[in-house]
């Protein structure tokens, strides 16, 4: 089985990986934090994968020149900060990252965990879009999915 750790290296193989925080520098606070968005969101608690990336990085911002993917955190100094406002759309869709393409006039897609289903999906909207899809069946399948160069709508294999 994949783990996270392993996943968060192919990453850093194929981009440029910038955590919010890494190693010793991840501070305590961040435990804090977490406690205080899972006070917030609950449902949460079922998305242990996601919980550890959050605890081990705070955030990340994941790029290259054909890409750029915010997954979102505590501290705001590289992605989206939880404090500037969450989304949780339609009461029930977890927004937690979002992505555009460098190379091209692109839409935004958004990802995010939709509380009302069953597993750790992570289901997909696309900017002025109403509909949320089905994306892939974990967030380790999410991060393993831009770690293997698999974007969201691709069409033709990236130059």
């Amino acid at each position: 089985m994949t783990s996270l750790t392993s996943v968060i290296d192919d990453l850093r193989a194929v981009t440029v990986f910038a955590a919010e925080y890494e190693g010793p520098k991840v501070p305590s606070s961040i435990e804090q934090k977490l406690a205080a968005l899972l006070r917030i969101y609950p449902q949460l608690q079922d998305y242990g994968t996601y919980l550890e990336f959050l605890r081990t990085t705070g955030g990340a911002h994941i790029h290259t020149p054909i890409f750029s993917l915010g997954i979102y955190g505590f501290a705001g100094y590289i992605v989206r900060s939880f404090d500037e406002g969450l989304e949780l759309d339609q009461n029930k869709y977890f927004v937690f990252a979002d992505f555009i393409y460098c190379t091209q006039k692109s839409p935004r897609y958004y990802f995010s965990f939709d509380f009302a289903s069953e597993g750790e999906f992570v289901f997909m909207v696309i900017d002025e879009e109403p509909d949320f899809t089905l994306y892939c069946n974990s967030f380790l399948d999410f991060l393993s999915m831009i770690a293997k160069g698999q974007y969201p709508n691709l069409t033709v294999a990236p130059k």
